[in-house]
């Protein structure tokens, strides 16, 4: 999805409403588009670093997902879409000698300070969600 101008407007100014004989410009965000060309944004840079990094060991498509131990049709879609599962994600993170990225996701938070880690203890662990929509 490509963002332009126009785009942007149409995102952010979807309707008039006319008010004492003013027009007032509402802001609608549509955040499902946003979300969706965030969520593209990031699939699609990971697979592009991942393909430079098959290209700098000059590898093809095939010979790299021979070694990774992942389906060729699978790894031409995620070079293309950057869409994979994160079993085979990982595979090739390990052909390219890179995952320390995938041991920080989710990692609790380091504290500031001693206020900050007292307070966090004061609340009570959860083991499940109780908010429905």
């Amino acid at each position: 999805m490509d963002i332009n101008s126009d785009s942007i407007n149409s995102y952010l100014c979807n309707c008039v409403k006319k008010r004492n004989s003013y027009q007032f410009f509402m802001p609608i965000m549509d955040i499902d588009a946003i979300i969706s060309h965030s969520l593209d944004a990031i699939l699609n840079g990971i697979a592009q670093r991942v393909k430079e990094r098959r290209l700098e060991r000059n590898l093809t498509q095939r010979a790299f997902a021979k070694r990774a131990g992942v389906g060729y049709d699978a790894y031409r879609t995620f070079e293309q879409r950057g869409e994979i599962t994160l079993r085979n994600l990982v595979l090739c993170a390990i052909i390219l000698d890179d995952t320390e990225g995938f041991t920080e996701l989710f990692v609790k938070k380091s504290y500031q300070s001693i206020d900050e880690l007292l307070k966090i203890k004061e609340v009570k662990k959860r083991k499940r969600g109780t908010g429905n929509e």
